[in-house]
């Protein structure tokens, strides 16, 4: 009768336990589906007057907003758009009622960094986020630029061979872009007449 009652009483602890266990190694189902959503990016970098796309995986946005309206703004499909030099942060509120966050830093900075030209053709290039104080071509026989407006400028190819287009900012920052300028290639073609 003894070792009935220790067996049963065995029993009941190892059910006990085993019934406190099984949420901790199962949870719930919402909490899992929880777990699953995300939002596709958590850190973004994006010049002035650019545009990141944020998307939530798992779940659909309920509201989006900026931290700091000046520095980048939140539209309700997700769109951040960069507007001055800075950080702020972004907060997608999920329709599950969940918050995530991304990190956005507005950068000042050029459209292009580097550019390939074939000789005798040209590319427009735009500073973003403050106009341009000097700007000038370490090699302008290869080339050659030109400022257009307060905060683009025009690159022109002049012969083969590499230069670097060196820009300081009204914010004091500097700026580079690489220029590679490759001579015409003209392919076989056949003419008859």
């Amino acid at each position: 009768m003894k070792r009935l009652r220790r067996k049963a009483s065995r029993m009941m602890c190892f059910l006990l336990m085993f019934s406190l266990l099984v949420p901790l190694i199962c949870p719930r189902g919402d909490v899992l589906a929880a777990a699953l959503v995300r939002l596709n990016k958590t850190k973004a970098s994006i010049l002035v007057g650019k545009k990141v796309k944020l998307k939530l995986k798992g779940a659909s946005i309920r509201s989006i907003q900026s931290k700091d309206q000046a520095i980048a703004s939140a539209a309700k499909d997700g769109t951040v758009t960069g507007k001055k030099a800075g950080k702020t942060t972004i907060v997608v509120t999920g329709n599950n009622g969940n918050r995530y966050n991304c990190i956005i830093t507005v950068e000042n900075g050029l459209t292009k960094n580097s550019v390939y030209l074939t000789k005798g053709y040209d590319t427009k290039v735009a500073l973003k986020g403050t106009e341009i104080d000097q700007i000038l071509s370490d090699h302008p026989n290869v080339a050659e630029v030109t400022k257009k407006g307060k905060a683009s400028f025009l690159i022109s190819a002049k012969k083969k061979g590499s230069a670097i287009i060196n820009v300081v900012g009204k914010d004091k920052g500097m700026y580079a872009c690489i220029v590679k300028v490759e001579s015409p290639k003209l392919s076989k073609t056949n003419l008859t007449l």
